[in-house]
Formats: C-alpha cells, structure tokens, sequence
C-alpha cells in the first residue's frame, strides 16, 4: 500500500487542518504517518473528536480503495505527474542553493583558502610557472 502519499487534508474543515498540521509541527503528514497516530492521541487535540476521527480513518479507507481500483495505466500516469514534481521540487532547491552560495561568495570579504589576493582564479600544476 503506498501510504507514502500525503494526507488529503483538504477533505477537512480549517479547524481539523490545522490541528493535524499541528500535531506534524506544521507540514502536512503521510497517509502512513496519520495511520499509526493512535486514536487516543487524536483524541487528546482540541479539534478532532470521535466523530471526526472517524472521517480520519474512513478517508484512510477510502484512499486505499482507490488505489486498489485504479488501472496501470492510471498507476503510471500518477506516477508520472509525481515524478514530475518531484523533479520541478528538486530544481527549486538546487536554484536556491546555488543563490545562496553565490550570495555568500559575493557577500563574502574574506579571500577563498588557497588565494592570498583574493582572486577566483585555480591554477594546475601544469600552468604554474617554475
């Protein structure tokens, strides 16, 4: 079972959202993850008693039997766009990785190690002279 997939919390009214966001320090959960909270855990937050409880568990159903009824085609196409996503995520991190650090090159006063004047130039051992 891949409950891997985030937790629809869209399915929920603000108040229940937000108490399991909370409960996962304000990222949005697995289907695995809301899966193993016990209930008495569920039950000791302000905003979810037994009867929205049980639309935790009953959306936790519910999105095992969909999976179940899909065709391949529609499992690869899920996959696909994931994926993809998973690809346009990635990017962005690596984009602002690569702004920070040249931020910190630019904002930086100190000469990198191995450039006692301060220049970006790297020289090999076959350029230096003798």
């Amino acid at each position: 079972m891949p409950f891997d997939e985030p937790f629809p919390l869209n399915r929920f009214p603000a108040h229940v959202r937000a108490a399991i966001l909370s409960e996962f320090n304000g990222r949005c959960p697995s289907q695995q993850e809301v899966d193993e909270t016990p209930d008495a855990r569920w039950l000791s937050t302000p905003a979810i008693g037994p009867a929205v409880l049980k639309k935790i568990r009953a959306s936790e159903q519910a999105w095992v039997s969909t999976l179940r009824q899909m065709t391949d085609a529609e499992l690869v196409r899920r996959l696909m766009r994931l994926q993809r996503e998973v690809d346009v995520i990635h990017r962005t991190v690596r984009i602002k990785l690569s702004r920070n650090a040249t931020r910190r090159l630019l904002t930086s006063e100190a000469p990198l190690a191995g450039a006692p004047d301060g220049r970006l130039g790297f020289h090999s051992a076959a350029t230096e002279p003798a």
